[in-house]
Parts: structure tokens; sequence; C-alpha cells
């Protein structure tokens, strides 16, 4: 089902390739729309050949249908006298219907390449993955993580510091080795003397030991600094992070699993794309897409080639065509598994092949030679359709050709058609309005004396748990950008919204985008704050109600020189946007600026929560109550239920506040903390009208265990200092002495647990650890 406003209804892929991401390890599912699947095999790949719109049952039945409904166990099919529900675990195989290449290929290009300029790149993976990407979705990246590139840059650095001290000491050391060379030179030979002639000996030879440790120290390091991965990674690290137009996920590629990658331009179409409207050729040998009939790659003429057809004469392969279709081009030669034998010739048609041939080949006998077709000029009206015959000859073979056609094995090498620029730009035009809007039935319209740039951005989530995405960015520049709409407004219609945003996720800012409704301006709401836990901002949100009912034109407007804009969507709805519910609710319990946990804010917006419980619950939250609190008797709670709420130190509402926890009847537990300063009297009071709450007391705030992690201490008193920990149940346990120097000491514990400083039996030093923190601990009042 559809994620959120912004995602469509996908499926979700179990990949054999690990395409994981970053920040949350291996990913095994990859988000994949359904309106590009051709096929999907349920258990063993069979070898029925591709019938679009037939499902076939397990039992051996098949049923054709039109449309097809994806759900978690099933699937709808829309029949033509009705629809159908079919189990998934009935079914054996799902041949979607029919895609029409050229839509798909313009609804591709209005998200890889809107502007016609940018070419198309094709990557093939040795794991089996195959995707075509734009300069919108692809970027090249030295390491996984930004951080690796950083920290291999430091460490080149100490490797250049580490060389430049040895080299210095080496130099120093060369000097004593030559004054001791000189010393031993000059030694007298005299007997008597002879005893001061070893000693200048024994020292030249330990300076010569010492030379020759600095010169190794210096080799290893000048080895270690020729062989370090510097910032720019090298081909073990890169990596390509692409996402095609079939995926809701950007897809992560080692450089080191690429097979194969090349470029085309828009314009230039490799003629793979094109699935035949039709085929006609021996039953058993059907024709291969970008591979022989054995499985390999394409080769003939002794050069192999990227993608192309190979078939079998006689063989016809029929391709739509569309309207800006110019030129056709392609080698033509039989495939190199048939040695010199083989003998074909290939023509290309338009229409039908009763009339003359745009293009035929000479008569070709062995692999060793290919022939270039030229630029086919098609006509620009007439049949759309382009015919790629493959004639066996048998009738005019050359002598010593095979007397049969058992290995005429034609292909059709790298075939190309070539589009008017202007006609693709306009069929291009009509799907960037529905895909920018992610809404269908909005047109785009852009002044042409405007400029309009689109870029892309990679967001990277703060938090580790997000998923880095492709936002295409679009700047208006002299003239605005306009999406339009004619619909007419439903009685239940109440609210459009508008979700678009910086590159960041924040407000881009009141003005900018601007609606108009029969021409007609209508302002928008005033937007809540943004909370911290919301990925991004709230929608624009502009009312409907005077339109209720009416055929009206609906005009967006992206202002001229503004800042680059991420439409998201657009959405009419029949109810409050939840952003705006929230902001309601906060409004009612005059906090409506108040940064409030996500685990407030959906319980909140829970429809079986009243107002006044509500209200209750902001109140005790402002008040710092700590929404669910996890405890070693209560154990962690659910991150999406309100269960349990923590009176501690920080709390500030005394007795008074506490009262407002009778107006919280979902609430299942309480945790109060002795030094929180509420009063037996008003718990007691409190477990009287609410006998139901489960409700903890405890002497301290118990620690919460996180990760493992490492931290320092730093006794900053003068005198000898007790440090405690406080355990899980809330009890002091004695850890560790620091004694009156003032130094630093390491010490190990997890994220989350609580630590006291006392002296002299008394309590002056309170800290929550986390990685890499230094406690410094103080006299009181310092």
């Amino acid at each position: 089902a559809a994620a959120g406003p912004y995602a469509a209804a996908h499926l979700l892929v179990r990949s054999v390739e690990k395409l994981h991401d970053s920040f949350r390890g291996p990913r095994l599912c990859v988000r994949v729309l359904p309106d590009r699947i051709e096929r999907v095999v349920f258990g063993r790949v069979s070898p029925r050949r591709l019938q679009p719109g037939t499902l076939y049952y397990r039992n051996g039945r098949r049923v054709s249908f039109v449309g097809l409904r994806w759900q978690k166990e099933s699937v709808v099919l829309l029949l033509p006298d009705g629809t159908r529900e079919v189990k998934i675990s009935e079914i054996s195989e799902v041949h979607l219907p029919r895609i029409d290449p050229w839509r798909a290929y313009y609804r591709e290009l209005a998200t890889l390449s809107p502007a016609c300029l940018s070419r198309l790149m094709r990557i093939e993976t040795t794991g089996g993955l195959i995707a075509t990407v734009g300069a919108l979705r692809f970027v090249a990246l030295p390491y996984g993580m930004s951080d690796q590139s950083r920290a291999a840059g430091e460490h080149i650095k100490r490797l250049d510091a580490q060389i430049a001290n040895l080299e210095s000491k080496w130099k120093a050391n060369r000097l004593k080795l030559d004054r001791a060379r000189e010393n031993y030179l000059r030694a007298p030979d005299e007997s008597d003397k002879q005893t001061r002639a070893s000693a200048l000996k024994r020292r030249f030879e330990e300076e010569i030991k010492r030379w020759k440790v600095f010169v190794a120290s210096i080799e290893s390091a000048r080895s270690r600094r020729a062989s370090a991965r510097g910032p720019g990674g090298d081909a073990g690290t890169w990596l390509h992070i692409l996402q095609p137009v079939w995926s809701l996920d950007p897809l992560r590629v080692p450089f080191a699993r690429v097979r194969m990658r090349w470029s085309f331009a828009p314009a230039r179409v490799p003629f793979y794309r094109v699935r035949p409207a039709a085929t006609v050729g021996p039953p058993l040998l059907p024709m291969h897409a970008n591979r022989n009939s054995a499985g390999r790659a394409l080769r003939s003429g002794g050069d192999e080639y990227a993608w192309g057809f190979a078939v079998h004469a006689y063989s016809e392969l029929r391709f739509p065509l569309p309207k800006c279709a110019k030129v056709f081009r392609s080698r033509i030669g039989l495939d190199h598994i048939v040695g010199a034998g083989g003998c074909a010739r290939g023509r290309v048609y338009v229409g039908s092949t009763a009339g003359k041939a745009l293009y035929e080949s000479p008569l070709l006998v062995g692999s060793k030679k290919t022939v270039d077709t030229g630029a086919v000029r098609l006509p620009p009206e007439g049949p759309r359709l382009l015919v790629l015959q493959a004639d066996p000859a048998n009738r005019r073979s050359p002598p010593g050709a095979d007397p049969s056609n058992i290995r005429d094995k034609l292909d059709w090498l790298d075939p190309l058609l070539e589009l008017d620029t202007s006609g693709l730009q306009d069929e291009v035009n009509r799907y960037i309005g529905p895909l920018l809007a992610a809404s269908p039935g909005w047109k785009l319209k852009l002044d042409g004396r405007g400029v309009y740039i689109r870029t892309k951005y990679l967001y990277k989530p703060k938090k580790k748990s997000g998923t880095r995405r492709f936002l295409t960015m679009i700047r208006a520049q002299g003239q605005p950008l306009r999406l339009i709409r004619e619909m007419k407004i439903g009685p239940a219609d109440k609210w459009l919204g508008v979700h678009v945003s910086l590159s960041t996720g924040e407000d881009p800012g009141s003005d900018a985008v601007v609606l108009r409704v029969g021409g007609r301006r209508v302002g928008p709401q005033k937007r809540p704050i943004r909370q911290y836990w919301q990925g991004w901002a709230a929608p624009f949100l502009f009312g409907l109600d005077e339109s209720q009912g009416k055929a009206v034109t609906l005009e967006l407007t992206q202002g001229a020189g503004g800042k680059p804009l991420h439409w998201q969507a657009v959405k009419i709805s029949k109810e409050l946007p939840r952003a705006y519910h929230l902001e309601r609710i906060l409004k009612m319990a005059g906090q409506s600026n108040l940064q409030i946990p996500r685990v407030l804010g959906s319980a909140l917006q829970s429809p079986r929560m009243e107002n006044p419980e509500r209200i209750a619950l902001v109140e005790i939250y402002r008040h710092g109550g700590i929404m669910n609190f996890s405890s070693s008797t209560l154990g962690k709670p659910q991150p999406k239920d309100l269960t349990n709420v923590l009176v501690g130190a920080d709390w500030k509402g005394g007795d008074k506040t506490f009262t407002a926890f009778r107006k919280t009847p979902s609430l299942k537990s309480l945790t109060i903390v002795k030094d929180s300063g509420v009063s037996s009297a008003a718990v007691d009071k409190l477990l009287t009208l609410m006998p139901g709450l489960k409700v903890e007391q405890l002497e301290r705030l118990p620690s919460y265990k996180g990760a493992p992690c490492t931290f320092w201490m730093q006794n900053r008193t003068g005198k000898k200092v007790g440090i405690y920990w406080i355990a899980l149940g809330g009890k002091l346990s004695l850890r560790d002495t620091l004694d009156n120097t003032g130094n630093r000491k390491r010490h190990y514990s997890y994220a989350g647990c609580l630590f006291e400083a006392h002296l002299d039996g008394k309590r002056i030093s309170k800290f929550t650890v986390a990685p890499g923190r230094i406690w410094e601990i103080r006299p009181p009042g310092k």
C-alpha cells in the first residue's frame, strides 16, 4: 500500500544481491513500483513465454485479465465481466498487462532527464542487477560513509608526518655515522692504542645498525603511504548510489561489482528497450534480447556488442514506432557460434514486408563479417511499425553455404533509433507535470522566456535509521513555474495539500507556492511548527470550501527567483492533515509552539482519546513528565503506545499539576521518584480515584542501559570523591573513588546510565553517560 503522502503503492521485493543502505545495514527488500513489472513467478522459473495479462494457477488453469491490484495476501483481477480475487498461495505466475514501451520511456525521461539533455547510463552488475539511471539519480562516492573519507585523509596526514619525522632523524643519524666513520678511520694502529680502536669500531658498527633501522622504518612508512587509501578511495571502496525509475529506494552498487556500464543520449534510443509487438520465427527458436541463443554475449565479426537481438532465420521482429522517430541504425552479422557456416541477410521495412525494403544487406556467409545499415531514414507519415526481417535466402545461397537454415543465426547488433529532439521534448513534457506533483491530472506549463533548472540532492537524514533519498530540486528563473488542473471539486473535498520543501526538508516560506482557483488567489492556512521527529515540514494547506460542487481550474505557481524546491505531492483530502490536526490539539491546550516527543504526538492524535485527556497529557509533559520511561520492573514500552509516565527530579508541577493524572484513563503505569516533590498524600489520592493504575515508587531515577561506551571523569573539588552508579532498580552502588589530583580518568559503562558524585556523604554532582563525554566534578555552587 501507499506509505504516506510521498510514496506510491509498491511491492516489497527481496533482492538476491545485497543492495543495502549505508545507514541501515543489509536491506533485504527493495520497494518496486508495480507498473514497471512484466512477470512475477512464485516458485521455480517456468519456460512459459510472456503472455501479457494472464494469470496461471498452480493447478494449470489460467485466466486473462485487464488490470490487477496487489494486496497483502491476494490479488484482485479486473476481468471483462467483473472482478475476481485470487490468493497468492494459489498462483504459479502472473504476467502483467503489456507496458507501452514508448510511454514508459517518456515517463522515465521525465524523471531521469526532463530536459532531454543529460545522458542515461545502463549498469549491469555481477549479481544480476540491470538498472538505467540519469544524472539526477546517480552519484559516485569514494566511500560508503562520509567519515571514512575523512578518516582516510587524516591517516594519510599521519603517515606523511611520520615519514617527515623519520627522515629528519635519519639525517641527524647520518651525521653521527659520518663522524663515527671519520674517527674510526683516524684510529692509530699501534698496539698500545688497540683498546681505543676497538671502541671506535664498536661505536661505528652501532651507528650503522641504527642507521639501517631508520632506513628500514622509512621504507616501511613509505610503503604504507603508497598503499594507503586516501580521501578519494580506490576501486575497492568506490560506490555507486543510483535509483532507477522502478525503485522507490536508492540502491548501493560497489564499483567492483559492475560488470558493464555504458551510456546513451535520450534522443538516441538503444532498441533493446522496445519489446517487439509481434514476432515471427521458428517455434522452438525464439528471439533473444541482449544475448545470443546460447545465453552468452552477442559477438560477430570479432567484436562483442552491448545490446541487440539474436534471431534464427526466417524471422520478423515488429516494433511500434513513435511519431518522433527519424532514423534507424544497426549492424548485422551472423553470430560467432555458427563459425564459417550459416547464410542469411537482413532487411528493414516500415509497415509490412509487402512493400519495398528501406534497407537490404548483402548476403552474409559465416560470422567473420558484419555490415552497417547506415542511417535508415523513416518516413514521417504512414504506418508506425518497424519490421526487422532475417531471410535465410535458401534459393539464392552461394556455393559452399549450408544446404538448410540450421546455422542461420543472425544478430541485430547495437540497433539504435534516433528521435527528433523537439518532438521527444513535447512528449516528455506531458509526463513531467503529473510526476512533479506526484498526482495524476496536473499539467506543467513552462514559459518560453523562463529558465527552469533541475538539480539533484542526496538527502541524508540526521537519524542513523533514516534512508538516503534522491531529491529533484527545481528552481524557476525569469518566469514562474505553473501546474494546472481542471476538475470538479466534490462536496467532501475540503483541503488541497501541497507538499513542497527545501532540500533539508524545512519550511520554504509562505510565498513559495501560490494557489489560484478560477483565477482567484487563495491564501494558505498558517503552517504549524515542525516537530523534531517529523521528516518534513507540514504541507501548504488551502481551503476548498467555497468551490465545493463546482468545476474550476486550479493553478499552482512556484515563483521565479526563489530557492530550489522539492515537489513531493499534491493531494486533495477530506480530512485535516496530521500535522495540522496535532497543531489544533496543542493550540487547544494553549501550547501551539511546544515541541513534544513522537510517542506523545501519536497518542494525542488517537481517535480513542478525549480532549480533556489530551490537554492533561500536554500539561504533564510541559511540567517535566517523561513519556514511556522504561525500567527493570515495567520493561520497555512499545514506541507507538503511551503507557507509562515518569515523574522524576525534573518535575516542576508539584502536587497541583500532579492532579492532571486523574484525567488520563488510558495510562497504564506511573513511575515516581522520591525527589520529584510529589507528596505521598497526592499519590494515595490518585490511586483511590484510579485503582487500576500501576504505580512504581523509587528512591532515585534508575539507569537506562544503552549501548556500551567510554566516558571520562575529572575531579575538580581538591578532595577525594566517591563515584556511585544508580542501578537499574534505583539503588546506589559504589563504583570508584577519585583522588584529589584533578587528572582525567577513563571509565567504561553504557549510554543512559546515571552516576552520582558524593563528597562527605552528600551528593554534589549528577551525570548521564554518553559516548566520549567528560564529567567534570566541581564543588557545590561552582
